[in-house]
């Protein structure tokens, strides 16, 4: 069992996480503006929306759906009737919103290669403007620095591994409260 220190540090490291990722984000951006030379650009663009429902796919059968309440809290949907982890699900959907192209590849590439013929994994989440973005996640590249994948309306790209995995990992372990951590809060 989880000491509660324990499960604090693990809380603080995920804000931390968190906050590293929208800060080198904001970096980039900034960046951006400055350097016209360079082309930054997310898997899925966000633009001014705010993530408000992820859904999390594997070809294997698993699926996690999560989507934010009235009241502006993390309903966990699938799995159901379980009490949600609020700070991986806040974590994975800023994560979400941040997966950088490295490259962009050329558009004759044979999806099956990279493993995008079928994906192993699909992230659809859906912005406060009403509209839905489809991500499909294939092979891990050569070097291990990236994910093939492509967007709706996103030709095939490869994308940073940190932030593809970060999302992934609530599909490998659902962001569940166990009994122990739901007391303690």
């Amino acid at each position: 069992m989880l000491k509660r220190s324990t499960l604090i540090i693990v809380g603080i490291f995920i804000v931390l996480l968190v906050v590293a990722v929208i800060t080198q984000r904001n970096q980039d951006e900034a960046e951006q503006g400055s350097n016209s030379g360079t082309d930054l650009s997310y898997l899925i663009d966000v633009g001014e929306s705010e993530i408000i429902a992820i859904e999390i796919n594997s070809s294997d059968g698993s699926q996690v759906i999560v989507s934010r309440g009235t009241d502006g809290e993390w309903i966990l949907d699938v799995p159901s009737n379980e009490v949600a982890d609020e700070s991986r699900i806040e974590a994975a959907v800023s994560l979400a919103g941040a997966m950088r192209t490295i490259t962009k590849l050329d558009l004759k590439v044979d999806l099956a290669d990279m493993g995008l013929d079928q994906a192993k994994n699909w992230i659809v989440v859906t912005l406060s403007n009403g509209e839905q973005k489809t991500a499909y996640i294939g092979d891990v590249t050569p070097t291990n620095s990236g994910y093939y994948a492509y967007a709706t309306g996103v030709p095939v790209q490869v994308v940073d591994k940190f932030n593809v995995d970060g999302v992934l990992e609530i599909l490998t372990e659902p962001p569940i409260l166990t009994q122990l951590e739901n007391e303690e809060k």
